[in-house]
Formats: C-alpha cells, structure tokens, sequence
C-alpha cells in the first residue's frame, strides 16, 4: 500500500505494508526526512509526539528514535510513516 502524506505543503510518498495486526511498517523511507519539534516525550511510558511547521502532529515510542530520547523541545528528523491510528514517526534522531 502507499500512502500519500502532506507535510509543510510538500507530498512525500510513503511505501508502507500492514502486517495481520493492522500495524504499519515503512519498506521505503520517504523522498526526504523531515523536520519537526519534539512536543514531549513521556520517558516512564516511553512515547511522545513531534510537531512539524505545520503543527501536524507525529506519534512515536521508545521503539522509533535512534540515541538518546528527544526532551521536549528538541529539533528532530524523522520520516513519516502512516499506520493504523494515524501517522506517526520512525527513525527519529536529535539533530
């Protein structure tokens, strides 16, 4: 499946496949990471949000950054990947 998703005014193309438990994996990352804010991030829970310019908001948990855990607050790339319960993001890295 492929989802088409819009950020910041520009289309990146997401290939992605959903396994039996409807979750959504990235096969292909997108043309281009982007670039966003992390929200928050709740370390005793272990998932957080990011924001991007357009104040889309991105899902992520413990198993979608690379390093140290994003503090509210802090620059981020990532790409965006649509899954079940909305879009989220994988391969988050401080920058």
């Amino acid at each position: 499946m492929v989802q088409q998703v819009t950020t910041s005014g520009l289309n990146t193309r997401v290939d992605c496949v959903e396994d039996r438990s409807g979750a959504s994996q990235e096969l292909a990352a997108p043309a281009g990471r982007l670039e966003g804010r992390a929200k928050f991030y709740n370390g005793k829970r272990q998932f957080g949000f990011i924001v991007d310019r357009s104040s889309k908001e991105y899902f992520f948990n413990s198993d979608h950054f690379r390093g140290a855990a994003p503090l509210a607050g802090a620059i981020v790339e990532f790409n965006a990947v649509q899954g079940s319960k909305g879009i989220g993001a994988r391969n988050v890295v401080v920058i």
